[in-house]
């Protein structure tokens, strides 16, 4: 029987945390939003001094890189290459906002998460 992998609270928590830890104090504040593989947000936190709209971006790329199973960077390429526009999906949630990565284990896709933006 198929068993489908997911992500559980405490490794979303634990997700959230190795992110607030790999910034450095020259690093503006960041939220992070961890969805599992249905693109129900798990849990998300934003640090003090992150704005309302660093968490709700921070959503949008964990939800777009779950919806379309594949990184937020490869979702914008491949939009480029076919010639599509991102409001050809009439969703306003999805974004093509670097920084939303999809997390595997065993190679499934269980879920996906917002990452820090490049500096």
């Amino acid at each position: 029987m198929f068993q489908k992998g997911s992500v559980s609270l405490s490794t979303a928590i634990k997700a959230v945390e190795a992110a607030f830890s790999a910034t450095t104090p020259a690093d503006r504040p960041i939220a992070v939003a961890i969805a599992d593989e249905s693109s129900e947000i798990v849990h998300a936190l934003r640090q003090d001094g992150a704005s309302a709209n660093d968490m709700r971006q921070a959503i949008r790329k964990a939800y777009s890189a779950a919806f379309m199973a594949r990184d937020t960077k490869g979702y914008r390429a491949q939009l480029l290459e076919d010639g599509r526009r991102l409001a050809d999906w009439s969703d306003p949630m999805l974004t093509t906002l670097t920084g939303g990565l999809i997390i595997r284990h065993d190679g499934q896709v269980i879920g996906h998460r917002r990452s820090r933006q490049q500096r």
